[in-house]
């Protein structure tokens, strides 16, 4: 009888407990993130300057904005700026790596050697982030070449805050890329 009781007597005082954790609402914790910008796929909201903009100021700075925080290291690493003849001769190299794989058009990202030349073609800067790490501005060591066509190129894997991958397939050579001409 006693260990009967004792067991009621535990069962009971551990009630308030059981109440607790099945009215408890997962949904209630979420992180402020997740809350703020929902769980979709990390993407490109907005580019400065914008695509086929021309007249850009060869001083200025070139900015992207995502629709959710990023992984800063990740962009930085994925991020480059190729103007002039750069530009055609980084088009057939990512043309020419996807004839030789069978694709047939630029759908597969580029391969290391491919990145690597376009490094050596790259202008080089620093890039700044927002305290909310969804906006990044990139200025560059030198002016720009003036009155030239010029590329913003996003390739690799770029990641959110939180380790979600940016689908790059949708995006030809599995890269993002916008075109800007400077002015005089």
């Amino acid at each position: 009888m006693k260990s009967s009781f004792k067991s009621l007597t535990a069962i009971i005082a551990l009630l308030p407990l059981f109440s607790f954790f099945a009215c408890y609402d997962e949904q209630q914790v979420i992180d402020p993130v997740v809350a703020e910008y929902g769980l979709e796929t990390p993407s490109i909201d907005n580019v400065y300057p914008a695509n086929g903009e021309s007249n850009v100021n060869r001083h200025g700075a070139l900015g992207i904005k995502f629709n959710r925080p990023m992984d800063t290291a990740s962009v930085n690493r994925s991020m480059r700026v190729v103007g002039a003849s750069g530009i055609q001769t980084c088009m057939d190299s990512l043309m020419q790596r996807n004839d030789s794989t069978g694709g047939g058009q630029m759908g597969n990202p580029p391969d290391d050697h491919t990145m690597d030349w376009i490094d050596s073609v790259s202008y080089t800067g620093a890039m700044h982030w927002n305290a909310t790490s969804d906006s990044c501005v990139f200025h560059a060591d030198s002016a720009f070449l003036p009155n030239t066509e010029h590329m913003i190129i996003l390739t690799g894997e770029i990641r959110a805050h939180d380790g979600t991958a940016m689908d790059m397939s949708g995006y030809d050579a599995g890269c993002y890329m916008s075109f800007f001409t400077t002015g005089p």
